[in-house]
């Protein structure tokens, strides 16, 4: 399972990478958005891709698995997004390509060895502890199997909280920019993105970008709830003086907590 998406994407605890609010993307930044019948959910439409493995069981690895077992079981973890929850799954394809890989480079009795089990908290990609040369060469498949401009755009289209052409836009300038890779070492080592790292790439390709690609209605939720408080986020179109207003001597108190 591979969680990633903006409001509505890191690959999460066992190893999906799932999103973040595109309101925090500038400062942390993500970590779903999939392909075939459109279908609702809430005030978004997700489509289904042909890697969705909803309905399979994930296979047990006994305690010398043989090697195809093991891709497969990396494959389905990759590939599998339960029903209620959003990610951002690379295609089978690209999951089996990621999981051939990795099982040659990193070896599939090692990851026996590890303890790696699909399907199980605490047991995924992520939760290994890999050397840091065995790190390198899961991001290396990764980069060799994945579509990152296409990863890009899915995480940040999220549950639709930017439009598609915004999306793919502001996915041009992180890939062109070579930081999208970030997102994966991220998931890889269970740590949050250094926006400013690197002198602050990331951060200033993500803010140019974002000025380049994104319209005012992009960043525009007034019935959006805060995850960390349940409030409403702000309303870029609300007047001064209105409970939800962005202007600096409304946004003060609140920010003060009075």
């Amino acid at each position: 399972m591979v969680e990633m998406s903006v409001e509505g994407a890191t690959l999460a605890p066992m190893n999906r990478l799932r999103s973040v609010p595109l309101a925090l993307v500038a400062i942390v930044v993500m970590c779903t958005l999939v392909g075939c019948i459109p279908r609702q959910r809430g005030e978004s439409t997700e489509v289904r891709r042909d890697s969705d493995t909803r309905g399979e069981v994930a296979p047990v690895l006994p305690a010398n698995p043989p090697k195809g077992l093991v891709v497969e079981a990396i494959r389905f973890d990759l590939t599998y997004r339960p029903d209620d929850q959003d990610f951002w799954t690379p295609t089978r394809s690209e999951s089996k390509c990621v999981a051939e890989k990795i099982v040659t480079g990193v070896g599939y009795q090692r990851l026996s060895e590890l303890g790696y089990q699909p399907g199980t908290p605490g047991a995924g990609l992520p939760d290994l502890a890999f050397t840091p040369e065995e790190d390198q060469l899961v991001l290396a498949a990764f980069q060799e199997c994945v579509d990152y401009r296409e990863a890009a755009a899915a995480i940040l289209f999220g549950k639709g909280r930017i439009s598609n052409s915004s999306a793919k836009c502001l996915a041009k300038v992180l890939y062109e920019a070579g930081v999208i890779g970030e997102i994966f070492e991220s998931w890889l080592s269970k740590t949050p993105i250094d926006p400013f790292a690197n002198d602050g790439l990331f951060a200033s390709r993500l803010s140019a970008g974002a000025q380049v690609c994104l319209t005012p209605n992009d960043l525009n939720w007034p019935t959006l709830k805060s995850p960390s408080d349940d409030q409403d986020l702000i309303d870029a179109d609300a007047p001064a003086g209105s409970s939800d207003s962005n202007h600096p001597d409304d946004r003060r108190p609140r920010e003060e907590g009075n």
